[in-house]
């Protein structure tokens, strides 16, 4: 069985990478077969969506050396395709600074105005942060696979060549008990302050992973 420490997001992604990994590591020679080697993976997965799952990976059956047709997949077949960072994050230094000089323009107005302008502010603030949480779920969710927790640490796998990039997604919007992220090709550490805030942590990826798709989409 694939490494059952880790857990998944219930995602595209996800699946697809644990199909890959079956057919690396497994002889299969079915798609009933492979449905029912996800089964013991907890993948529930109609036929169809698998056959779309196949193409997706490139799949081939290729002749083994015992002689039967097996499926085969490519190399680097799940090599992510880096969505485009879009404007909501790269204006967010820009809405903090534009804050910035509109308390200053107001500095010297009565209390009641600059309490609303803080008022203002806050408000403003959520929303931002909500846009960029969202934002955060659309990009994960097509690059998470799997996330473990160890100590302090959590493990985040991507597909290959995506790690950097959802490292770097992560720290653009600050999170609290996070000390940084270290990413490689397909993996990405993430520092906690301690073990609680790891765990924390790791179900809340998993969670914004999966809100922005769905596991049979």
């Amino acid at each position: 069985m694939v490494d059952s420490s880790f857990q998944r997001p219930q995602t595209r992604t996800a699946r697809l990478s644990v199909i890959e990994e079956i057919l690396r590591n497994y002889i299969i020679t079915s798609q009933a077969q492979l449905q029912d080697q996800l089964a013991q993976e907890g993948i529930s997965v109609t036929q169809a969506t698998l056959s779309r799952d196949l193409d997706e990976l490139q799949a081939i059956k290729i002749r083994s050396a015992q002689g039967s047709m097996v499926y085969a997949v490519p190399e680097q077949s799940m090599e992510a395709t880096v969505p485009q960072p879009t404007n909501a994050v790269e204006q967010h230094a820009l809405s903090e600074e534009a804050f910035d000089n509109t308390l200053n323009t107001h500095e010297n107005n009565n209390e009641s105005t600059v309490a609303a302008l803080e008022s203002s502010m806050q408000a403003e603030h959520a929303i931002r942060e909500s846009k960029l949480e969202q934002q955060l779920s659309r990009i994960l969710s097509g690059l998470v696979t799997s996330v473990v927790a160890s100590n302090n640490l959590i493990v985040v796998h991507t597909p290959s060549g995506a790690a950097q990039y959802a490292a770097s997604a992560l720290d653009r919007q600050p999170l609290e008990g996070v000390l940084g992220t270290i990413a490689g090709d397909d993996t990405v550490l993430i520092i906690t302050v301690n073990n609680d805030v790891a765990q924390e942590r790791m179900q809340w990826l998993l969670s914004i992973a999966q809100s922005g798709n769905t596991f049979n989409r």
